[in-house]
């Protein structure tokens, strides 16, 4: 339940490379990304944005935990807990959000 923030992307005319060491370091772990420019935060909100696929894993985990009763059990294969259903809640919780255009 720790918040793990990334250091900030210092290259400010390369959105495509924030967005990819965005993408990378969220799947090592890290919940965030600290942003030296404003107009960063788009790109950082949107790379931390679960895809469909993962939205549509996600529901399946949470919906299963509560016909499961807790505990560990199955899903699609992978092995899952209350730490694994805490993190898919967490995973829907990311909404977009709207951000005013950066000049």
């Amino acid at each position: 339940g720790i918040a793990l923030w990334d250091v900030p992307y210092l290259q400010l005319d390369d959105p495509a490379g924030l967005a990819a060491e965005t993408r990378r370091v969220q799947q090592l772990g890290f919940t965030g990304k600290f942003a030296i420019h404003p107009c960063q935060t788009e790109v950082i909100r949107r790379s931390f944005l679960p895809s469909a696929e993962e939205r549509t894993a996600a529901q399946k985990i949470v919906e299963s935990f509560s016909r499961n009763a807790g505990g560990a059990y199955l899903v699609a294969g992978h092995m899952v807990d209350a730490p694994v259903v805490a993190a898919a809640r967490r995973m829907l919780a990311r909404k977009p959000i709207a951000e005013p255009p950066c000049s």
